[in-house]
């Protein structure tokens, strides 16, 4: 695959290009942004250029190298996830729930690997994956090797929370953004390739807002016979918002039971659980947009058949109610990172809906 296969991130792709042909690639990259834009791909593709005896304008695509990257087996290409620590040769450590990235993986998987020589000779690159859980124990361990960095070797730190990564991590690596995907780039790609129809495309494209990795992990979850649910728990908060607060919570868990919801953390319940809450929130959230839309006078995105349903609801709230319960849900996706409790969190979320539609009648 080419250099140019990764889309509508024309100056991301351009900063690393540039820094190529200058030949003053920096040691360390941080590339930002939301999840499934094309930072993993876009490291996949720098790492092809740098590990490739023939690169010119790219890899060239053909030999052991580049064969080799985008199988996953070249000997210098190192992914570095926090799930490793159960390739550690230490019981103790393979035991232990990975949420963080571990003082002893950073130092067996990159501070120690990166100090011996390219198995092929021409460089070592090392990408790491969530470097927001790089939390102060792995993070530090991190440092030196940012600092003074052997010759030939290369990381490339992805996250979608720039914010959450270490400041003196931060400051010693060059960061690149990207941003999220148009909409109907997303759309044209769920119809190519899940050959979804139009109905459901379109929602599945207001549920992902922009991030075409997660619009293709959702295209297959069955959420589309989800979406007039939604529609009807928001309408029900107004006059039973705990009632509707139970049904959100249920619907997270029906959720779970149907596979729509991808979890990272293997065996981890509360990982589970936090990514369905996050999926129902998305839910309501995509609702409450199209809602909000249609108070303003513009056509929804995400639920075009559904038009009856957001009128009444957006008669019933009126443009500055929505905007409120908008804010409201974003309040609630931090404290799922808090972990504050389910029953809190929805409870506290149907309640600012209600509050919404009251302001009306």
């Amino acid at each position: 695959m080419k250099w140019t296969d990764v889309q509508h991130q024309e100056d991301a792709l351009s900063r690393i290009d540039r820094a190529l042909r200058s030949g003053r690639m920096p040691h360390a990259y941080l590339f930002a942004g939301p999840d499934g834009v094309g930072k993993g791909m876009t490291a996949i593709r720098l790492a092809r250029r740098l590990l490739c005896p023939n690169a010119a304008d790219d890899a060239c695509g053909k030999c052991d190298d580049c064969v080799a990257v985008e199988a996953g087996t070249h000997l210098d290409l190192h992914l570095i996830y926090r799930a490793l620590n159960k390739l550690h040769p230490d019981k103790r450590i393979r035991d232990q729930q990975a949420r963080d990235f571990s003082v002893d993986v950073i130092r067996m998987f990159v501070v120690d690997a990166i100090g011996h020589a390219p198995v092929r000779g021409r460089a070592k690159v090392f990408i790491i994956e969530k470097a927001e859980r790089l939390r102060a124990g792995g993070g530090n361990s991190l440092l030196k090797t940012l600092e003074e960095p052997p010759p030939r070797s290369y990381l490339i730190l992805l996250t979608q929370t720039p914010e959450q990564i270490l400041p003196t991590i931060r400051s010693r690596c060059q960061t690149i953004e990207f941003h999220r995907l148009p909409d109907e780039f997303v759309h044209s790609r769920l119809r190519k390739e899940a050959s979804l129809p139009e109905a459901d495309a379109a929602y599945i494209v207001g549920l992902a807002e922009g991030r075409l990795g997660m619009a293709m992990k959702l295209a297959g979850g069955g959420l589309s016979a989800n979406r007039q649910q939604v529609l009807e728990l928001i309408e029900r908060a107004s006059d039973d918002p705990l009632a509707a607060s139970r049904e959100f919570q249920d619907l997270g868990k029906a959720l779970l039971k149907q596979g729509a919801v991808s979890v990272e953390d293997e065996g981890s319940e509360g990982a589970a659980n936090r990514a369905a809450q996050q999926l129902v929130l998305s839910m309501i959230g995509c609702a409450l947009r199209d809602v909000l839309r249609t108070a303003v006078g513009q056509p929804p995105i995400a639920h075009p058949t559904d038009a009856a349903a957001l009128q009444r609801i957006a008669r019933r709230m009126g443009p500055q109610a929505i905007s409120g319960a908008i804010r409201a849900l974003a309040t609630a996706e931090t404290h799922i990172a808090q972990n504050v409790s389910e029953k809190l969190l929805f409870d506290g979320l149907a309640m600012a809906i209600e509050h919404g539609h009251a302001q009306i009648a």
